[in-house]
């Protein structure tokens, strides 16, 4: 057998016996500049998804803002919940909803499928469905990570389990 056979099946076997583990796309993650130990920080996630989609939320009122997500009160005095695009122009049967249970999903269909670079106002983005949509495009992002990060250490030799 040839020198360059021997050192080429010598590789093969060196680089077959490296798999992928948790460590290595924690590492991994960590060079992309996503610190997996910080994962479950909700400012952290916030941050992340805003920076990935690049979204800016705001709770002060803009007429430039490209996604609006609020609280009215109806003549009567009943809380509705209003989610539009346009501000000057809401539709009823659309935009204004009588529970805030689907306004996370709202949020999370804009982010997803809006432009990047959006800016949206929440009249208060503390509340729990703000978060709730945070988490829900962080495991979006989370999957995208864990792929690319994957797909790297595959092009360096690695195997997948």
């Amino acid at each position: 057998m040839g020198i360059h056979f021997r050192i080429n099946r010598k590789i093969r076997q060196i680089m077959s016996k490296n798999t992928i583990t948790d460590e290595l796309i924690a590492k991994e993650l960590l060079k992309l500049g996503y610190d997996e130990s910080k994962f479950e920080d909700e400012e952290y996630i916030h941050d992340l998804v805003c920076n990935h989609y690049d979204l800016e939320i705001t709770s002060r009122w803009s007429a430039n803002c490209d996604f609006f997500m609020y609280e009215e009160q109806t003549a009567d005095g009943y809380s509705v919940w209003i989610a539009t695009h346009d501000q000057n122009n809401i539709s009823i049967n659309e935009d204004v909803h009588y529970y805030d249970t689907n306004f996370s999903n709202l949020l999370v269909e804009f982010v997803r499928y809006g432009n990047h670079g959006s800016k949206v106002y929440v009249d208060e983005p503390s509340e729990e469905w703000v978060n709730d949509a945070m988490y829900q495009l962080f495991e979006v992002i989370q999957v995208e990570l864990h792929d690319q990060a994957t797909n790297n250490l595959i092009d360096l030799g690695y195997d997948e389990k």
